[in-house]
C-alpha cells in the first residue's frame, strides 16, 4: 500500500512539473552540439539559443574570414521556425547584452545533432541545424554584405559552403 501511494505521488509530481507548459513543446526540443561562426569584425561573448548553452566567439579578422568557438555539448534547442539568440559585445570597456530573432535553417530533419549559429556582419543571424559539423557558409555572408559594395577574398576558400550542410550530405550521400 505504502508502495502504490509513493508511486502514486511520484507520478503526480512528474505531471505537475508540466502542469504549467505545453507537453507538445517538450517533444519539439532536440538535443545537439552547439557552435558558432562569427562573420563580424566584433567578438561575441555569452551567446545562448532561447536561454540555453552559452559559449563565445572570436571576431572575423577580415570580411572573408571566420572566427569561431569551440563546441559546446551538449544543449536542447526547439525545432521551431525562429529561435532567440542573447549575446554580449564590448563597448566601452562594459560588456552590454543584446537579443536577436533569427531563422533556423533544417531545424525539421532528421538526425541532426549539430547546430550552428552564423553571427552575420549586420548584427543578424542564421541557425543551421545539421546532420555533421557544418562549415562557414558564403552564400550568408554574400547575402547579408549585399547592399555594399565590398570585395570579398575568402580565406581558405575550400572551408566555405554555398549550401546547408545537410544539402551537402544529402548530395553526397543521397537517400
Amino acid at each position: 500500500m505504502i508502495r502504490l501511494t509513493f508511486t502514486i505521488f511520484v507520478f503526480f509530481n512528474i505531471v505537475s512539473c508540466h502542469a504549467g507548459s505545453d507537453m507538445k513543446d517538450i517533444k519539439e526540443k532536440i538535443s545537439v552540439s552547439f557552435l558558432i561562426y562569427n562573420y563580424s569584425n566584433i567578438a561575441i561573448e555569452n551567446v545562448s539559443i532561447n536561454s540555453q548553452g552559452s559559449s563565445s566567439a572570436n571576431a572575423a579578422t577580415k570580411i572573408g574570414s571566420v572566427g569561431s568557438s569551440g563546441i559546446v555539448c551538449c544543449i536542447d534547442i526547439p525545432t521551431s521556425k525562429s529561435v532567440k539568440v542573447k549575446y554580449s559585445v564590448f563597448d566601452n570597456g562594459s560588456l552590454k547584452e543584446k537579443s536577436i530573432d533569427v531563422l533556423t535553417e533544417n531545424s525539421q530533419e532528421k538526425n541532426n545533432s549539430y547546430a550552428v549559429f552564423h553571427f552575420l556582419p549586420n548584427n543578424s543571424g542564421v541557425l543551421e541545424f545539421a546532420m555533421r559539423p557544418p562549415s562557414p557558409r558564403k552564400d550568408l555572408l554574400l547575402k547579408a554584405i549585399n547592399k555594399q559594395e565590398i570585395e570579398v577574398n575568402f580565406e581558405n576558400g575550400s572551408m566555405w559552403n554555398s549550401k546547408t550542410e545537410n544539402e551537402m550530405a544529402h548530395q553526397e550521400f543521397p537517400d
